[in-house]
């Protein structure tokens, strides 16, 4: 019985799939008996199934034309050649998912973290909420900060590879923890410099921390500070953590003249100031952020 059997690279009609870039494309291909040019037979058991190019160049584009040839023997006739051509087709195969997400969380941040996919084309991974993208990493973990303490947040994770395909999505919801700052003013001072009768004075408070959680890292702790009923100056610069049970030193910086100041005057005057005054900050107490002092000159 004659046969034939393929000898180099691929038969025509072979679906080829590459991975953008990649030097090695992996042509797979569906074999069964068909009639060739000449009218000799190929048995699909002398077939391999998956067959291996290897292309000396770089940057391999989807759709480029790739040429190759293969040859048939058998018992009556002499090799012959039959060249053929097939377009490389973009890596249509969607990475699978990865797995194992686990969250660590604080009062006003989330760390995801999961265990890889397993496909070796992996480029990276999206994380999304609600339909939008809030993180693209190529590791496996993923953090975010300045979110609500006490609140449930959905996450949804999907990997990427070269190609542009996309994972299954996983799904993940990550509870941060119930706490809270709590934020007071414990002293209201004068700029010891600036502290006589005509000076242009600076004010400076004490804002502790009481609660059990801490500010967040970005987020203004402002205060806005008046004397006798009227606003005088404000600190709005002051954009570090205060940790829970901890203080920060405030100084004023502005006002509404412009020089965040007020000038000593003779007498005696009440001075106020509140801190979060236009609540930035979500506290487990609202109530206690004013303070009073009474000054004599």
């Amino acid at each position: 019985m004659k046969f034939a059997f393929l000898s180099l690279f691929l038969l025509g009609g072979a679906l080829v799939q590459v991975a953008q870039a990649a030097p090695v494309l992996t042509a797979r291909a569906r074999w069964s008996d068909n009639e060739m040019p000449d009218g000799h037979f190929f048995r699909a058991w002398k077939m391999p199934t998956q067959l291996r190019v290897r292309h000396s160049g770089n940057g391999l584009r989807p759709r480029d034309l790739f040429q190759a040839s293969f040859d048939v023997r058998d018992e009556a006739i002499a090799p012959r050649f039959f060249p053929i051509s097939f377009q490389l087709s973009p890596n249509m195969v969607a990475p699978a998912p990865p797995s194992e997400i686990t969250a660590k969380t604080t009062a006003t941040s989330v760390v995801l973290s999961w265990k890889a996919s397993p496909d070796a084309g992996v480029a990276g991974y999206f994380v999304s909420r609600y339909g939008r993208n809030i993180g693209r990493v190529t590791g496996t973990t993923f953090a975010e900060e300045k979110l609500d303490p006490g609140t449930a947040y959905p996450f949804v994770l999907r990997a990427f590879d070269g190609a542009g395909n996309l994972s299954q999505p996983v799904e993940m919801v990550a509870t941060t923890e119930t706490a809270f700052p709590d934020l007071v003013v414990s002293d209201i001072q004068l700029t010891q410099s600036e502290s006589e009768i005509g000076d242009e004075s600076h004010l400076l408070v004490k804002v502790e921390n009481i609660g059990n959680a801490p500010t967040s890292l970005g987020t203004t702790v402002g205060v806005v500070f008046s004397v006798d009923g009227k606003v005088v100056a404000w600190s709005d610069t002051f954009r570090y953590t205060i940790a829970a049970g901890d203080f920060a030193i405030l100084r004023t910086n502005n006002g509404p003249d412009g020089k965040g100041t007020w000038k000593v005057a003779a007498g005696t005057h009440e001075l106020r100031a509140i801190v979060d005054d236009v609540n930035r900050i979500k506290e487990s107490k609202e109530t206690n952020n004013i303070a009073n002092l009474v000054l004599n000159k």
